[in-house]
């Protein structure tokens, strides 16, 4: 009995010992897999660059390659480390919560009260808006931290302000006006939208312009401009501009009377050069629960650059029909007639905006300054896979100077970001890189 005792107690040290070797190697297999997935990820993000880097400074459109690079993460690319799926979006075609207007604020699923909170916690000063929260809230916290007065880093960074949570960003909601936004339609899927499908925090504009600044241009400049056949409009808007300096294109318009033909003139040949201090640069250090806005936190304040930017612009090429109507003055009907050309022959000069059915001079000088037909900045959407494992990656390529270049990398708040994303659960098409040249 004795010897019946030991033998069963060695067995089970043994068996013991071979369960927890298994679990070992499991677990070896695991993170060589995970890092094998990182590297199939990393490679779909060099795809995405090769393709960005042969991309028109001058228009960016459906036409372009870009757009269906991975047929909206419906194919699947095998390389020698795993698979990859991805997609690439263009940032501009998204509102930018770092310089939307207080219009387009409200016609996001937003309320009053996380509006408010948003830019207390964007811009500086510490006095909070009505519904808002500043220093005094945070601080209140149990794990307290200061309100960034800085512009947000990543549409996740929401979740630290108050009055957000999760559901804020990632479950339909209703806004401020009431009004329930278009579905989107991505490839075969169609869908409502959610905040982190209309929002980024990444778009830009060219930094560079052919356009003709009208508070710097001379009246025979502008004569020759906007051709001679034209010259009396020139006269008006150079004796306007001396009178007062102009504000926006919006405010060109409201002064100077003409013609939508005219101000399509006007809209391919000037430009107003409204610069704006931006709202900062970073946050610094870490904290803990943020209350009603999620976890983590921003102990730390960094300087505001002393550079200015220009306000982040919709591309009427590339934006949703969602987005469209968040631009004062964009009804369901114009947004429409939008998105109706954006499949077609595209806009290849912003003046085109003012064919669209419905546009009128009383809409363009609300909208005006809200659009561009380029954009420099690409949001990549890549799922890397080996093995049981899947490794989600998001980047931002900006161009400069002929350049893609990576701007900005990390990793989604959640494992499978596929249904967050709008993919299909499983792919359609294998795309074997493995036997490429």
């Amino acid at each position: 009995m004795f010897t019946l005792a030991v033998l069963t107690g060695v067995v089970a040290v043994l068996a013991t010992a071979a369960a927890m070797q298994r679990l070992a190697a499991a677990a070896a297999n695991n993170r060589v897999d995970s890092q094998r997935a990182e590297i199939a990820a990393e490679s779909g993000l060099q795809s995405a660059l090769s393709v960005l880097a042969i991309q028109s400074p001058t228009a960016t459109s459906q036409n372009d390659p870009w757009y269906t690079l991975g047929d909206y993460g419906q194919d699947k690319f095998l390389t020698a480390d795993g698979s990859f799926r991805m997609q690439v979006l263009d940032a501009a075609s998204l509102v930018n919560l770092n310089g939307a207007t207080q219009t387009q604020l409200q016609n996001l699923p937003l309320t009053q009260q996380q509006i408010d909170s948003l830019l207390d916690w964007e811009q500086t000063g510490a006095t909070a808006r009505a519904d808002g929260a500043k220093d005094s809230y945070y601080n209140g916290l149990q794990n307290p931290y200061n309100t960034s007065e800085a512009a947000l880093h990543s549409v996740d960074e929401l979740l630290l302000i108050a009055n957000f949570t999760p559901a804020t960003l990632f479950t339909v909601q209703q806004g401020v006006n009431g009004n329930s936004l278009p579905e989107i339609s991505l490839g075969n899927v169609s869908y409502q939208p959610v905040l982190y499908d209309l929002a980024t925090v990444d778009s830009t504009i060219p930094t560079t312009s052919t356009l003709q600044d009208v508070n710097q241009a001379s009246l025979t400049q502008l004569t020759a401009l906007l051709g001679f056949q034209n010259s009396s409009l020139a006269q008006s808007i150079y004796t306007q501009g001396q009178l007062t300096r102009y504000t926006s294109l919006g405010n060109l318009f409201t002064r100077v009377q003409m013609s939508l033909t005219n101000a399509a003139i006007v809209l391919n040949t000037l430009t107003v050069n409204t610069t704006t201090a931006p709202t900062g640069a970073g946050t610094g250090g870490t904290g803990g629960t943020g209350g009603t806005g999620g976890t983590g936190g921003a102990a730390g304040r960094t300087t505001p650059a002393a550079t200015t930017i220009q306000q982040p612009k919709i591309n009427v090429n590339t934006a949703n029909e969602a987005v469209l109507q968040t631009v004062p003055g964009i009804t369901s009907d114009i947004a429409q007639g939008f998105v109706s050309r954006q499949a077609n022959t595209g806009f290849t000069s912003l003046g085109q905006i003012t064919q669209v059915p419905g546009m009128s001079m009383a809409v363009l000088r609300q909208c005006a300054d809200s659009f561009t037909i380029n954009s420099q900045a690409f949001i990549v959407r890549i799922i890397g896979t080996a093995g049981s494992i899947s490794v989600p990656l998001e980047a931002v390529i900006t161009l400069s100077n002929n350049t893609a270049t990576v701007s900005k990398i990390y990793h989604p708040p959640f494992n499978n970001m596929i249904s967050h994303w709008h993919w299909d659960n499983q792919s359609t098409n294998d795309v074997d890189l493995r036997t490429a040249g």
